[in-house]
């Protein structure tokens, strides 16, 4: 009996019939690492500053959750000082079951 051996991202197939369903596998995988989405709202900053902060939330949550790069997406959206109290009222205190720290209070 003839066994092939298949190695695809570090992972074993045997049998070049298994081969697809492991491609498979591996592609709903790497689906699934298409998270965390951390959406950030805040006056309007330089753009090195808001590269410096990306890179270190992104940084964290790689060593924090254990994540390959490619799992963490980031977005940062500039909101004025007098629009502010729009994102307060509709995202922030709209939603306290979901708020971890709100106005320097953590809420956990």
């Amino acid at each position: 009996m003839h066994v092939s051996i298949l190695r695809i991202y570090n992972k074993t197939v045997y049998s070049n019939a298994a081969a697809k369903v492991c491609r498979m596998n591996l592609a709903a995988e790497n689906r699934r690492y298409y998270m965390p989405y951390i959406a950030i709202k805040s006056y309007p900053k330089d753009e090195e500053a808001k590269k410096r902060m990306a890179d270190k939330i992104n940084q964290l949550f790689m060593e924090e959750w254990n994540l390959p790069p490619q799992a963490i997406s980031i977005s940062m959206e500039s909101v004025e000082p007098e629009n502010w109290h729009l994102v307060k009222e509709n995202e922030i205190y709209a939603n306290p079951g979901k708020m971890m720290i709100v106005e320097g209070e953590k809420k956990y």
